[in-house]
């Protein structure tokens, strides 16, 4: 991925140079583009993204993400090769603001008193801040759906006829002939198929949620080079040996663990359903959440969010469930097996899918040019009216997601998150799991009311 973003990266500054000579753009700026794009995601823990998620679960000292970490590696990268690499440290400023996101106020301050170093287009090449149209999209959704059978427009088009205009405001910009508008269009539509049919397939999410929770049971113990994991996140010269091989470090660690580990069995176990792909959590489906409705009964205002301590509580609140349903039918020694941690019986997540601005159009911050010569962003009349038949209703939405950790649970876990769904007045979980056997709801009556969980008060 980081070599085709780089390869993009330049394509599109060649094309521009090509296409529009009087921009003077010279090859420094090509190559100092071509190595943001080859750079930005230097930062990677292991896992990609899913290490972003596990990171703050074993650690709550440091403030970490991949962008600064990729600048970082890439100093390091730079120092320890300077008779090699010829860049000098406004260079390596330009390629890092290139990486990360710039403040937005810091951007209207430039804007207004034109004090870019390089041209203001030559930073939303690799990551657009803007709408988010970058070769970092057009490189992994033009393979990726390509690999699984969406089909994915090839964008060859956007990178050839693209121009650079000065717009209404007096910022020069990308901008795109208005007859690729569907292209454009259809980015942003592939960037939420592939979100909703492949980033969170089931079993993707699954093998996710189990890699997290083994390193979580084994982060006490385990270290790479002498170091913990969150100490490795922090120091270049060991962070560059964590890659996905760590759980093959992992497994080894766990072997060699004294039997009175008290996460030696749970880890080994959950290793070897990883590795044998045989019994991995379960998915109970996943319900599109009316916001408006379930902040109402969390008394939350409508501009607050949901935070990792409300799923904490309807975690809570499926485990009740769950545990009351179970009980209802196994007698004996069975109902006393019960877990009594909910960590251990289920995992209760969001999912918020997206065009690439949230609840916005992302074509709406797109610059193009009319048939006139003139140039037009995405929320003019014209455009979208041109875009009227293909518009979705929300361009965001956000689900509930469970999965049941413990096999011979299937059944009341669905039957728990079902409830869950009826007493806030949630659709029902689109869900495939089968069950064997019907299972009786709760029968005490109970329903849990949110305004009565101590935790609430907590929760600004």
């Amino acid at each position: 991925h980081s070599v085709g973003v780089g390869y993009l990266a330049r394509k599109w500054m060649l094309n521009l140079q090509r296409n529009q000579p009087e921009l003077n753009i010279t090859e420094k700026d090509c190559m100092l583009v071509q190595i943001a794009g080859l750079c930005h995601d230097l930062g990677h823990g292991p896992f990609s993204h899913v290490w972003d998620n596990i990171l703050p679960r074993i650690s709550n000292d440091i403030e970490w993400n991949h962008e600064d970490n990729s600048v970082k590696l890439l100093q390091q990268i730079v120092d320890a090769n300077k008779d090699d690499i010829n860049l000098s440290n406004e260079d390596l400023l330009i390629i890092t603001e290139m990486i990360r996101d710039l403040p937005k106020h810091e951007t209207e301050e430039r804007d207004l008193q034109g004090t870019w170093t390089k041209r203001r287009f030559f930073y939303l090449i690799v990551n657009n801040f803007e709408s988010g149209l970058d070769v970092d999209k057009l490189d992994y959704l033009r393979r990726d759906a390509n690999y699984t059978g969406l089909g994915g427009n090839k964008y060859d088009k956007l990178l050839e006829r693209s121009r650079v205009m000065r717009c209404d405001d007096h910022v020069e910009r990308i901008c795109f002939p208005i007859d690729l508008l569907f292209t454009v269009f259809d980015l942003f539509q592939t960037r939420f198929k592939m979100h909703d049919k492949i980033y969170t397939h089931k079993v993707t999410k699954a093998i996710e949620y189990m890699i997290g929770d083994l390193i979580v049971l084994v982060a006490d113990t385990f270290t790479i080079r002498g170091a913990k994991l969150p100490e490795a996140c922090t120091r270049p010269d060991v962070f560059v040996h964590l890659n996905d091989n760590i759980l093959d470090l992992v497994g080894e660690h766990i072997y060699n663990l004294p039997d009175n580990n008290k996460n030696k069995t749970r880890a080994r176990d959950l290793y070897e359903r990883i590795r044998s792909r045989k019994g991995l959590y379960k998915d109970m489906g996943h319900s599109t959440l009316d916001m408006d409705r379930l902040k109402e009964r969390l008394h939350l205002g409508k501009d607050k969010k949901l935070t990792e301590k409300h799923l904490n509580i309807f975690q809570r609140v499926m485990y009740e469930y769950t545990k009351e349903s179970y009980e209802s039918v196994e007698k004996g020694a069975l109902a006393n097996s019960f877990p009594q941690d909910p960590d251990d019986l289920l995992k209760v997540t969001t999912v918020t899918l997206h065009y690439g601005k949230k609840s916005k159009n992302p074509v709406d911050m797109v610059y193009f040019i009319n048939n006139r010569n003139q140039v037009l962003k995405g929320d003019h009349e014209e455009i979208r009216m041109r875009l009227r038949s293909v518009r979705p209703e929300a361009f965001m939405e956000t689900r509930i997601q469970v999965f049941c950790k413990i096999p011979c649970q299937i059944r009341y876990v669905l039957d728990a998150f079902r409830k869950w769904c009826e007493d806030n007045k949630q659709m029902a979980p689109v869900s495939q799991a089968v069950l064997r056997s019907p299972s009786p709801s709760p029968t005490s009556g109970n329903n849990y009311s949110y305004s009565d969980l101590h935790e609430l008060s907590d929760i600004e």
